[in-house]
């Protein structure tokens, strides 16, 4: 291969443009699968890292790191249920751990399109500040987090947009958090 075709090749990689996209693995941490170490696992950042003939390079992710979540509600409210919430505690202690404890985290609340879009927006929305506002008067996590509604927009399971694996909170680490 050429110099310039080399310096180039680098220079996409190292700016994270030519970065293949992480693989949706569709994987949402339900009661069954879900603890504060698996949490913290998806969303701990990790670089990219492409091999060429004998030279490894790292790139910063594509995309920030996201833990898709089965946090469920009493139908059609943001009211959550008793398993959410300790799939919520396990998350916290996860949060205030030294690994996750520098990040701030945006709460993305996520639907199915059963209903009209406008309804799921509002939905979403209310399901995504439900969880935020548990986690800070429960476990005082503050300054760290933002709700976001994206109601049906956002499948994971984008070949059948009605099935139950859509209607999950997504956690979206966004980077490092301020000093407070």
């Amino acid at each position: 291969m050429s110099k310039p075709i080399c310096a180039a090749l680098a220079l996409l990689v190292m700016t994270g443009m030519g970065a293949e996209a992480r693989a949706e693995s569709g994987q949402v941490l339900n009661e069954k699968n879900f603890s504060a170490q698996s949490f913290a696992d998806a969303l701990m950042p990790k670089a990219e890292q492409m091999q060429t003939r004998s030279i490894g390079i790292q790139s910063k992710p594509s995309r920030p790191p996201e833990a898709n979540v089965d946090i469920t509600f009493a139908n059609g409210s943001a009211i959550l249920t008793s398993s959410s919430k300790r799939m919520l505690d396990k998350a916290a202690a996860a949060m205030q751990a030294d690994t996750l404890k520098p990040f701030k985290f945006e709460i993305d609340g996520h639907t199915d399109i059963s209903g009209s879009p406008q309804k799921n927006l509002q939905l979403s929305e209310r399901r995504a500040k439900s969880v935020v506002s548990y986690l800070e008067t429960r476990h005082g996590i503050s300054n760290r987090l933002s709700a976001v509604g994206k109601g049906s927009a956002e499948p994971l399971v984008a070949s059948d947009p009605a099935s139950p694996a859509n209607r999950r909170v997504s956690f979206v680490n966004k980077g490092m958090a301020d000093n407070e």
